[in-house]
């Protein structure tokens, strides 16, 4: 509701960077919340008005929330070609964490796609920009995004680490969508261990998460 009144007042200012700026907030929160319809409308809204008035900024975040949103949809040749145009729009802006964040699309897509080695290549890619400008939600997402695939490629310990500093971070963030994601992969890992009880227990938790949260279930 306040991202929606932010962007009622941007628009009334004729402001097209604010008003790209709201929309790229709304498109998120819709896209979290499982309005992929809203989200990808806002997203589009912005990548006109931010490329119509040279906005680089909002163009590379605009192009990878669409490229998300084009995963979600089993669009993954798209999502892909999305995701590497926002990388170079960021690059070409010298903007680290968006860049970053799009290497973290890429890197996702990879994992969806059965590609764990080539996902592990833009995690690794991703983490030392996140880190070197402190961008703890986005560390956490990445080091879940390399315990998943470390975990795939039967590096069981190593998983393990990278989920428990991933799920740390989460939680002090108070990145309650990571939490959950956190608790999903350790049921998934201690499936995999023979844990059945444990993974029930870890499933459920992530399942109440999500529902106290106003966030969407698991896909599949």
């Amino acid at each position: 509701e306040l991202a929606d009144e932010g962007l009622k007042l941007c628009r009334e200012a004729a402001d097209p960077y604010w008003t790209a700026v709201a929309l790229n907030l709304v498109s998120e929160i819709a896209q979290h919340t499982g309005r992929i319809d809203e989200s990808a409308a806002s997203a589009d809204e912005a990548l006109a008005i931010a490329q119509a008035a040279g906005d680089g900024w909002n163009e590379g975040y605009a192009l990878g929330t669409r490229a998300a949103i084009a995963g979600r949809l089993g669009k993954l040749r798209e999502a892909e070609q999305l995701a590497t145009a926002s990388v170079a729009v960021m690059r070409r802006i010298d903007q680290q964490w968006g860049a970053a964040r799009a290497l973290l699309g890429l890197g996702d897509l990879a994992r969806f796609r059965k590609h764990p080695g080539e996902a592990h290549g833009w995690y690794v890619e991703a983490l030392p920009i996140l880190r070197e400008i402190g961008a703890r939600p986005e560390i956490s997402r990445c080091l879940a995004g390399l315990g998943r695939v470390t975990m795939d490629l039967g590096a069981v310990e190593q998983a393990r680490r990278h989920l428990t500093r991933s799920l740390r971070l989460s939680h002090a963030t108070g990145a309650r969508i990571g939490v959950a994601r956190g608790l999903e992969t350790f049921a998934a890992l201690a499936g995999r261990e023979g844990k059945t009880e444990l993974a029930v227990q870890l499933a459920a938790a992530a399942t109440a998460l999500r529902e106290s949260a106003g966030l969407p279930a698991l896909a599949g």
